[in-house]
């Protein structure tokens, strides 16, 4: 199975919007933590949701602040398309499910 779990700080605010089919989208980036050595890093991760998690996630979004700290279990993408006659391939992880921790520091 393709699942990812990532833990970490929310970067960017949420951002929702509606695909022409109606469905909601939530977008955002995170900073995932993981152990390089003995060293934790960060790398920026961006997440989105569809449906009805992006609506559950986009519901938080007043509780949902830069640097608020969430676990979401995601689903790997690569997915192509043509945009302006070029082929474009995008990497995200797909939301599934996440549960709100708590404000760093």
């Amino acid at each position: 199975m393709n699942e990812c779990r990532f833990i970490g700080e929310v970067s960017r605010d949420l951002q929702l919007y509606y695909m022409a089919s109606g469905t909601p989208v939530c977008e955002f980036e995170m900073a995932a933590e993981h152990q390089h050595g003995r060293e934790l890093k960060k790398t920026m991760v961006r997440i989105r949701g569809y449906g009805r998690v992006a609506e559950e996630m986009y519901k938080y979004k007043k509780n949902i602040l830069i640097g608020m700290r969430v676990d979401v279990t995601t689903q790997y993408i690569c997915a192509s398309y043509k945009h302006n006659y070029k082929r474009v391939t995008e990497h995200y992880f797909k939301l599934n499910n996440f549960e709100l921790l708590t404000l760093e520091g």
